[in-house]
């Protein structure tokens, strides 16, 4: 089939009166935008700290997101320290759009089913709640938990498992459950401006996949609560007949409670689609479930000590080396042959039930001889609590680390017997580093 452009391709799904819109807005580069970490920093002091650097933020629908107006630093955003220190992150609007509308809290067991490369696990873990996050394939897999280890997201675990069989192998499992399908990506013409196929038996064969991770969503869900569908395509058999398809099967299992289509004309942002459902009778899934997956898949549960012993040790070790005070009582630390971790108590709900590939954050790497090296993630975690063997950075310091170079400091700077030390920004951990004469080793990475 010849390939169409992508306006020709929309101008057939819009009214005849939001062509020329369209076609406008299509000419228009997207602006960028941002997610706060809020775990890390409250959004008005983010605010309060990019607009003292001359940047110039607009609130988007979401609390925590922001089109970048004026930005004025050298850097990239990408680049940015406050970007390698991962104060936000780059999440194009349209994409912060399905996670939110899971309302999740802390404490509560999320799915994301379909994760790679991360940028909604990190959305949800933010909020405090615990996130499964899931992708089969081993290269996206590897990015995903590339970006949980940056974002330092304790409160997440990584499964390895193919999405149509949570259903059958996790029945009522999880309080809340996002499933961003796998789909035609339509939207991405939008942003290069190429032309695409209409491949409609691709796309038919993506909704019949789409379809089984719904269902499979259906039955892993808790009765009473939600599950959140999202493509980032906007034609009608990955969307609307999607939906259709579910609610008729899963007629009083399953409400519709909400559904739109996000156009960059109307809304400013990149194409996409989201539906919510909740589940509703713990009955009926059993006379229309349709998995016939018997196989269960092999448990794997880490080697580790979580052990009180432990989890003093830790505690000391911090306190003596960096006086971090206040730990949260949620924190659970585990160690390895090789390395020591942090997660949540949270955790412990899913010991011995998930077949898990990570848990944790990496805090130590352990040497031969015992001893403890700190690496540069547990500094992102609980800097915010050291005030001993601590240096805040100026803007300039930050932006030279942030591009991994050393930074020259004065040789009767405070350090612990090991000679790490803190590096702090406006008071935020930022990074870990080793004074090495008159030089701070840079440790970011």
């Amino acid at each position: 089939m010849p390939k169409i452009s992508y306006i020709d391709h929309i101008a057939k799904l819009l009214p005849d009166q939001e062509v020329e819109a369209f076609q406008s807005c299509y000419l228009q580069k997207l602006p960028k935008t941002i997610k706060v970490v809020t775990s890390k920093i409250p959004t008005k002091d983010f605010i309060k700290i990019v607009g003292d650097m001359g940047w110039e933020l607009e609130q988007t629908i979401q609390s925590d997101v922001f089109y970048v107006r004026k930005f004025t630093d050298s850097a990239t955003l990408g680049q940015h320290f406050l970007h390698q220190g991962w104060f936000f992150y780059i999440q194009e609007l349209s994409a912060s759009m399905s996670a939110p509308l899971l309302d999740a809290q802390r404490w509560e067991i999320i799915l994301d089913m379909c994760a790679a490369p991360g940028g909604k696990t990190i959305q949800l873990a933010d909020t405090g709640a615990f996130v499964i996050s899931n992708e089969p394939l081993n290269p996206r897999r590897k990015a995903l938990i590339y970006n949980i280890n940056r974002t330092w997201m304790i409160n997440t675990a990584v499964t390895n498992i193919d999405g149509s069989r949570f259903g059958q192998e996790y029945p009522e499992f999880f309080d809340k459950i996002l499933v961003d399908a796998p789909c035609s990506g339509e939207w991405m013409s939008y942003k290069t401006g190429g032309p695409i196929s209409r491949n409609e038996w691709l796309i038919k064969s993506l909704a019949r996949i789409q379809i089984k991770l719904l269902e499979s969503a259906i039955d892993a869900c808790k009765v009473w609560w939600k599950i959140v569908y999202s493509t980032c395509t906007l034609n009608e058999i990955e969307n609307e007949e999607v939906i259709s398809t579910i609610t008729e099967k899963y007629k009083g299992v399953v409400e519709l409670e909400f559904n739109k289509k996000y156009r960059p004309h109307r809304d400013h942002c990149g194409g996409f689609f989201v539906a919510v459902f909740r589940k509703i009778d713990r009955d009926a899934i059993n006379r229309v479930s349709t998995n016939k997956i018997t196989q269960k898949i092999p448990l794997k549960i880490p080697d580790f000590n979580i052990s009180d012993k432990l989890q003093s040790q830790v505690k000391l070790y911090l306190t003596e080396q960096f006086d971090v005070s206040k730990i949260h009582s949620n924190s659970l630390f585990y160690s390895t042959i090789n390395s020591i971790y942090l997660t949540t108590t949270d955790y412990l709900t899913l010991h011995s039930k998930l077949s898990l590939d990570k848990v944790w954050i990496p805090l130590f790497d352990v040497g031969r001889d015992g001893k403890r090296i700190p690496v540069h993630s547990l500094w992102n975690i609980l800097g915010n609590l050291a005030s001993k063997n601590v240096l805040e950075l100026s803007d300039q310091q930050s932006q030279a680390y942030a591009e991994k170079k050393d930074l020259k400091i004065t040789p009767n700077i405070q350090t612990t017997i090991d000679n790490f030390l803190l590096l702090k920004r406006k008071n935020y951990g930022f990074s870990l580093s080793k004074k090495v004469g008159d030089f701070l080793k840079n440790k970011l990475s």
